[in-house]
Parts: structure tokens; sequence; C-alpha cells
């Protein structure tokens, strides 16, 4: 069994205050013994010391579209976002590629562009074409053939949730939706990569009636599933709600049925149906009202937004997001990527760094948005901290002059925007041949 000792001048525990010059230890993919020096019960095939690199849990991602990862710049947002989603439509017509070869390539990129940027879990928003055999050959190319890293991540160095949308606009979309979701959740049970969890996002309520986001909801329920939708995203979809008003009125009429106008509610009403799922997450939530926030602060340990902050700032480029407020209300806040319709690229990093640059929020609980509190929310036990029997899926971060500075200064500086986060795994690529028993593997 190789077994690897790695300290860095830092590892940012997210369980207790940030520790300097702490060996962690790892074998198998799993974290065996954190500490200011070594037991010599441990036998190690390898001691490395990383100065002015910390150490993080693994980066969780908790909402994205890896099918437009092939996107080189986002889709112009001119004001209208009704406009942007037929943009997005019109994208997605205009390849002259094969469908399925498009689509495979577009996810498999954002596997490995998330992966290369620190992401070791990824909440995966999906519509078809998809197959769970390009996200294994896109993790497999993620996976180096090296001893070390294998001893730190074991046979899997990036997990994906597979979240499958379905909307019942028209009733035949209903029909290929739920189809679609049952295949993909039977699909993914036995992947190492996955935990096996089912998942569904009703789309949005300009697509979903709150019919189906119910019946979801409690199916869901029946297994323990995580629901996922977006909603209060835009004004437009707010006009639509509250009184069939604005650009989705005329623009999305061709595609609605009788059955779906129905069914429809208020934004209150999809907020409340939602956060009865077991596990919620409400993508964006950019336009709620205090009630649908108190609503979401009583749900906290089960119901979350997910804030894309690049994405708000792709289309409110001169408007705050309220993160203070709502955090001081009790609201649970992670981060995500969105897609790279709206997003420069899948960098969860950089979330941070927007947030943490644009907001007076603690670091620490800035960087618990995509570590700690995500994997609370989802039941991720083996991620989101540093602890002795959790996965060794590891984020690292190096900075000149991290040796010299305090808890505080350090976590301020890491989340500055210079800063890059990678796959430990990845740092160590090409500093290590082989494990070896050694004082440095230098």
């Amino acid at each position: 069994m190789n077994r690897i000792a790695i300290k860095p001048t830092w590892l940012i525990t997210m369980v207790s205050e940030p520790l300097r010059d702490h060996w962690l230890v790892a074998s198998a993919g799993r974290i065996e013994f954190i500490g200011p020096s070594m037991p010599s019960s441990l036998e190690i095939d390898c001691h490395i010391e990383l100065p002015n690199i910390a150490i993080l849990p693994g980066l969780i991602n908790t909402h994205s579209h890896l099918e437009f990862s092939d996107l080189s710049v986002p889709l112009v947002a001119d004001g209208s976002f009704t406009k942007w989603i037929g943009d997005v439509v019109s994208y997605r017509r205009s390849s002259t590629d094969d469908p399925l070869t498009s689509r495979k390539r577009a996810i498999q990129c954002g596997v490995h562009e998330s992966y290369d940027s620190g992401v070791r879990y990824l909440v995966d928003t999906i519509t078809a074409p998809w197959s769970v055999n390009w996200v294994q050959e896109a993790i497999d190319d993620c996976s180096l053939p090296s001893d070390v890293a294998k001893a730190l991540t074991g046979n899997v160095p990036f997990m994906v949730q597979a979240c499958p949308e379905v909307l019942d606009i028209r009733m035949d979309r209903r029909d290929a939706t739920q189809s679609h979701c049952r295949e993909v959740n039977r699909s993914t049970v036995d992947r190492k990569w996955s935990t096996g969890r089912q998942a569904i996002s009703p789309h949005a309520p300009y697509t979903a009636s709150l019919r189906l986001v119910r019946e979801t909801v409690q199916w869901l329920k029946e297994v323990d599933g995580i629901a996922s939708m977006h909603l209060g995203e835009s004004r437009d979809e707010i006009a639509w709600l509250s009184d069939r008003s604005g650009p989705m009125l005329e623009t999305l009429k061709s595609f609605r049925d009788q059955h779906y106008l129905e069914n429809i509610g208020t934004l209150h009403e999809y907020v409340q149906a939602i956060v009865d799922a077991p596990v919620a997450i409400v993508a964006h939530g950019n336009y709620l009202t205090d009630g649908d926030l108190a609503l979401l602060a009583t749900h906290r340990k089960t119901a979350a937004i997910v804030h894309c902050a690049r994405t708000f700032e792709h289309f409110h480029a001169h408007k705050s997001y309220p993160l203070a407020d709502r955090l001081a209300m009790g609201v649970t806040h992670l981060l995500g990527t969105d897609s790279r319709a709206s997003n420069p690229d899948l960098n969860l990093w950089a979330e941070v760094q927007t947030v943490a640059n644009s907001h007076a929020i603690d670091p620490e609980q800035v960087i618990a948005m995509v570590t700690r509190s995500p994997a609370e929310l989802l039941g991720l036990s083996d991620l989101g901290t540093l602890e002795v029997g959790k996965r060794s899926l590891c984020t690292a971060i190096g900075l000149d002059g991290l040796a010299v500075l305090n808890v505080d200064q350090a976590l301020n500086r890491l989340v500055r925007r210079d800063t890059t986060a990678v796959p430990l795994e990845r740092h160590l690529q090409g500093r290590i041949r082989g494990m070896r028993n050694a004082e440095s593997g230098l």
C-alpha cells in the first residue's frame, strides 16, 4: 500500500483554525493522519514538504451545465433574458457536427476544465443527449497513473452528480424528459464517481408547471433524492409568473399547451414546493421576495440558493447581489459556475474570488460555500473538510510569501484574484516520479 505524507505551509481543514506546518498523510484516497509531527507507527513511502502552498478540501460546484462547455465566450446578454434563452437554443441547433459527437465533446471538456481548476465534486444539470460513458471516459482521462496520485485519489479523482431536467411546457416534453431522467438515474447508480443518489431538476417555472414540481418532489421524498430548480432568475420570469406579461408571453407561446397553463403557480408556491424535497437547490434566486427567503432560511439545513456570481454579473452588470443581507437572514448560500453560455470559464475558485472581493464577508465563510456547506447539504460525509477517514481529494493553492502571514492574512490573501486552485495531485505531478522512503520527495 502506498502512503504519502505532505506538509504544506497551511492546511485549511474547515473544521478548525487553519493549521500551519502540519502533516497530512493519505493512502488509497483517504486521509489517515493530520498532525504537527509524524507518528513513528506509520510507514511512509514518501515525505514531501510544500512551502508556500495551502491545501483545502476539494471544491464542490453545486450548479453547472457542462453541455455548453464547448463555447469559447459567453453568449451576449443584451438585457433580455428571454432573448438570451433563444440564443442558447439557436446555438444548440446551429452546430453542423453530429449532435452526439458535439455534446460528448462539450461535456468532456467541462469535466476536464472543472477538474483542472480544483473541483472534485460537481452537480451537472443535464438534458438529452447524455451518456454515462462520456462522463466515465472524461474522469478516466483525469486519473493520473502515478503512485502519488493513487495514494491521494484512489480510483476516483472527480465525482459527478447528474441532475437531469424535466419539464412539461408540453405534455410530450414531460414524457420524454421523465423517461430520460429515469434512464440517467439508473445508469449512474453503480459508478464509483457517483454517490448513487437520485437527482432531478424541474427546469424553471416558465417550462415546468407547479404540478410537475410537486409530483417530482413527492417521488424524490421516496428515494431521499435531490431537487434542483432555476427560480427567481430573471425579471422576465417574475413578469410571467406575476401577471403573464413580459417577453415570455409571446416568445414561448408556441411551446405551451393547456395542461401547463392550467397548472402554473406563483413564485412563492414554487419555492414552497421545492423546499419540501429531502435536499433542495434553488439555482440563482436573484429575485426572491423576503417571504421566499424566510422560507429558505427555515429550511436552511436542507435547502440552499446557489449563487453563480459571474453569471449574475453577466446579466446584471450594474447591480449588486444582496448576499450579506441574505446570509444575515439565515439563508444557506453555495456557489456554482452555471455554464459557459453565461460565464467565461468553469473555474469555481474564480467564483470564490469574485464573491470575496465584492462583499464584506469573511473569506473562510466564502470558502465554506464551496467545501463544507455543500457537503453538509448534500450529505457528502467524506468530502467538504480535511479530517481523518475522509477522502483525500484535495485542492492546492500556491502563493509566494504564505509562510510569513498569520491565519487571517493568509485567508484574505488566498481569495485575492491572482491565485489559482488546482487538484493537489496535479500540483505534485512532475515533482515526484515515484513513491519512495525519503525525508523529502523534492
